[in-house]
């Protein structure tokens, strides 16, 4: 993991969110973003993290025009959110252009702020301590 991280040709990191945001329960995903958020930024500043998540079917409203008249609407179908961590600033992107006003799902970002390394699990528990 650290090496495939740290090397010339790692672009970025991916971490796939559940609803619960459990990825930032395991072990080995807390590492997989500590080393690329604080290790591998300080020799590849350029480096992505992004978090992709799901919104969704009617979770969200977006604006939208009928009739000449600006409404919020049911946002009624699933679709992928993706934050990307930068250096100095954060930018959300969602695949439907058309959808204006929808936002990363906020459960998933309260759940990874509410995240504790030590609390985390590992199917091993000498990873675990290897990791701590």
């Amino acid at each position: 993991l650290y090496k495939v991280i740290m090397g010339n040709t790692c672009v970025g990191t991916v971490m796939c969110m559940d609803p619960e945001a459990k990825p930032f329960e395991r072990s080995w995903c807390m590492l997989e973003y500590y080393v690329t958020r604080k290790v591998s930024a300080q020799k590849h500043p350029k480096r992505s993290f992004e978090v992709l998540s799901m919104i969704e079917e009617d979770s969200q409203s977006f604006h939208e025009w009928k009739g000449g008249v600006g409404v919020w609407s049911p946002y009624q179908k699933r679709t992928p959110a993706i934050l990307s961590l930068g250096d100095k600033e954060s930018t959300v992107s969602i695949r439907d252009d058309k959808a204006f006003g929808l936002s990363f799902p906020a459960a998933v970002g309260r759940e990874a702020m509410n995240s504790d390394v030590e609390q985390a699990e590992a199917t091993q528990p000498d990873d675990k301590e290897a990791i701590l």
